[in-house]
């Protein structure tokens, strides 16, 4: 098993001779993408939308595969290997497993290319840190996937670059943002069971870091999560909010699993993007609620802690 940085040296080697071989064949310059990123805290539903969004398109696009995102730097012969050997692999029922959905082929979060460039030790990046190398990285990345797939709508869900929003806009200007929110309380509940699954105790942080990771880690594992959704909501949120309005729509996952097919349509009528009405829908599995895994004390915690968040979508 190679290590990120082994990995890296590979896909580095890789890249150059795709680049050498194959790219001078390609124009990749004409290509400008059209990203549309699907953002949230961790445990949002991300993922669940994000594979029930591309199921309903008519619009072809592009998305980040799991082969890809393993060799970003020669994503075009990744791409063709994976496709030749499991093809466009976009069930919308495989089930995903803490953001990851299993398939070479199958959407990927794409962390590794996000975070290539990464030296902060929380997840945000301010968009005054880009260097040309990273730059010049991740447009490569995301036009080879856009021409390998023939279109320049970009698909893309990661939690992490829920603090990234103006760092993607600048990157890819023409970006476009789906936001997804979820009651912190029942975020706060998953995450303590992502923190037991990984690492067998609640104390110890999972996923996304906000700035003020540091500040929120101390804290007792309950509001440390419910803090740690705040943080990246109410960050995410003020990135958002400096964007055209034209550029972003924000869902609530509740509604979502409610009424599915009407959240949709919001997104794609609002961003222009053919979908399709006559494909039978299923089922959205409701999650147990908060209210059966936290105590009523805990719960009064929660609700004092992250008051303030929860009463502006209505939670309270």
């Amino acid at each position: 098993m190679l290590s990120q940085r082994q990995r890296n040296i590979l896909d580095t080697a890789l890249g150059v001779i795709e680049d050498t071989i194959i790219s001078p064949f390609i124009n990749l310059r004409s290509i400008d993408p059209e990203p549309i990123f699907i953002i949230g805290a961790p445990r949002s539903g991300t993922t669940v939308f994000y594979q029930w969004f591309v199921h309903y398109l008519e619009t072809n696009f592009s998305y980040l595969s799991r082969v890809g995102d393993l060799f970003p730097s020669a994503s075009l012969s990744a791409n063709w290997v994976g496709y030749k050997l499991f093809g466009k692999d976009l069930d919308i029922s495989k089930v995903s497993e803490y953001g990851q959905i299993k398939g070479y082929m199958a959407l990927s979060e794409g962390n590794r290319v996000w975070h290539r460039y990464l030296k902060s030790t929380s997840d945000y990046v301010s968009p005054e840190s880009i260097s040309h190398k990273e730059l010049r990285f991740l447009t490569k990345v995301v036009k080879k996937h856009c021409y390998f797939f023939n279109s320049l709508i970009f698909i893309n869900k990661s939690p992490h670059n829920s603090l990234r929003v103006n760092y993607l806009k600048t990157i890819f200007p023409r970006s476009k943002f789906i936001v997804l929110i979820r009651d912190g309380r029942d975020v706060s509940k998953s995450l303590l069971n992502a923190r037991n699954h990984f690492y067998g105790r609640p104390d110890k942080w999972w996923s996304v870091k906000p700035n003020n990771w540091n500040d929120i880690d101390i804290l007792q594992p309950h509001i440390a999560c419910a803090k740690q959704w705040q943080s990246i909501t109410s960050d995410m949120l003020n990135q958002i909010n400096t964007l055209d309005i034209n550029s972003h729509i924000t869902l609530r996952y509740e509604d979502f699993l409610n009424q599915p097919f009407v959240e949709l349509k919001k997104c794609y009528e609002k961003f222009d993007l053919r979908y399709s009405k006559n494909k039978e829908l299923t089922n959205l599995s409701h999650p147990t609620s908060y209210k059966s895994y936290f105590s009523e004390e805990e719960i009064s915690e929660i609700n004092g802690a992250i008051y303030e968040t929860l009463n502006q979508f209505d939670y309270i």
